[in-house]
């Protein structure tokens, strides 16, 4: 940690790649420096979460690098003022991002797309008090607010279109997929089963 000329508190962020080709020997790669906390790998991208000072006010940044030759090199940006990053989830070209918009006091959840240098904004979801992003799978999109389970069909990313309502006492989050069911934990009540042909 550093501080800047004003005082605000700086931070600098390193990612190193582990390698397991030999399950009793991994190797740590070389220490790489990235703008921002890394959230989401794929392939040779890295999606990070960056914070700026502007006015004594810190202002989150969204970026996507190319990782190459130790090196990461900056190939997409989105100034993200007036939120609060919460989740990050990718999909191919496709971005959904789970945020806090601090103007509107509502959770939202933005459909975005890389289009060369560019996140390309394709919609967005106004979720209210509370949502959290849980899933990309089968052009579904699975989103949890602690009462039940959301279910959106994003086969558009323009056009998303609510397609289930699970009623669900659960707020830790987890869940997962397998073929058409969905598993999700109910906390010290067992665990949920819901099933994508029944949408």
């Amino acid at each position: 940690a550093e501080q800047s000329a004003n005082g605000e508190a700086m931070a600098k962020y390193f990612v190193k790649a582990l390698t397991l080709q030999s399950s009793g020997k991994p190797q740590l790669g070389k220490e790489v420096n990235i703008p921002g906390e890394l959230k989401v790998v794929q392939g040779d991208q890295l999606f990070t979460i960056d914070y700026n000072w502007k006015a004594k006010v810190q202002v989150p940044s969204l970026h996507m690098l190319i990782l190459s030759n130790d090196l990461a090199y900056l190939q997409a940006s989105l100034n993200l003022a007036g939120q609060s990053p919460t989740k990050l989830l990718v999909d191919g070209a496709n971005v959904y991002l789970n945020a806090y918009d601090n103007a509107s006091y509502q959770y939202q959840v933005s459909l975005l797309q890389l289009s060369g240098n560019n996140f390309v904004s394709k919609s967005r979801l106004n979720m209210g008090d509370y949502v959290e992003l849980n899933l990309v799978q089968q052009s579904k999109l699975l989103l949890q607010n602690g009462y039940g389970l959301f279910v959106y069909d994003i086969s558009k990313l323009d056009q998303p279109v609510p397609q289930a309502y699970f009623a669900a006492n659960a707020w830790n989050g987890k869940l997962s997929v397998t073929g058409e069911q969905i598993f999700m934990a109910a906390g010290s009540y067992g665990i949920y089963q819901f099933n994508f042909a029944t949408v």
